[in-house]
């Protein structure tokens, strides 16, 4: 942690801004998100990526398809994180996850999770609600029961928050019922 906040150190207060950003998004990401969230052109994020890569906090190797770059090391990722203050770590999930949104709007099944996570992490309890219960049927659709009891546990913490209609109580009960069912409870 130390070797990785001395690296992080040096890096320049644009880049370093860029790097937190990055890091509310993932371990890995696409460049088209960061820009979402940051508000710059992937043109203007190039030399400031360059210097994140020269500085070895970002790498471009190594990478899942479809992925531009992601962090050296997870460790590094979680000191960046860490030291984001509350209220901009909220916006930037909150951008994190309007950009993911944007990007996959025609695949959505593939980002429904981190869509669901974003929001919660931003605190918007109405879009958390939303996205966990249709991550909860992506789950459920792949018999993936886990992250689907999961899912439907942060829509109900959602839901504690909010004014359900009927409609909203009756889906999220049926969700829980399936979820206990899976687990075995």
């Amino acid at each position: 942690v130390n070797a990785s906040r001395a690296r992080i150190d040096r890096l320049s207060a644009t880049v370093l801004e860029l790097v937190e950003e990055a890091a509310v998004i993932g371990d890995e990401l696409r460049i088209a998100t960061l820009s979402l969230v940051d508000g710059r052109s992937d043109a203007e994020l190039e030399p400031l990526l360059d210097e994140a890569v020269r500085g070895g906090i970002l790498s471009i190797q190594g990478l899942s398809r479809g992925e531009d770059c992601r962090f050296q090391h997870s460790i590094l990722r979680h000191v960046i994180y860490d030291s984001i203050a509350p209220q901009r770590k909220r916006r930037l999930h909150a951008s994190a996850a309007a950009a993911t949104e944007q990007l996959y709007a025609r695949d959505r099944e593939r980002v429904a999770e981190a869509v669901s996570a974003h929001w919660a992490a931003a605190g918007d309890a109405r879009r958390t609600f939303e996205s966990s219960l249709y991550a909860w049927d992506v789950a459920i659709g792949r018999s993936e029961w886990r992250k689907a009891a999961a899912l439907i546990e942060r829509a109900d913490e959602a839901a504690a928050e909010l004014t359900l209609s009927g409609s909203e109580r009756v889906r999220l009960l049926v969700a829980k019922g399936e979820a206990s069912l899976a687990k075995g409870d």
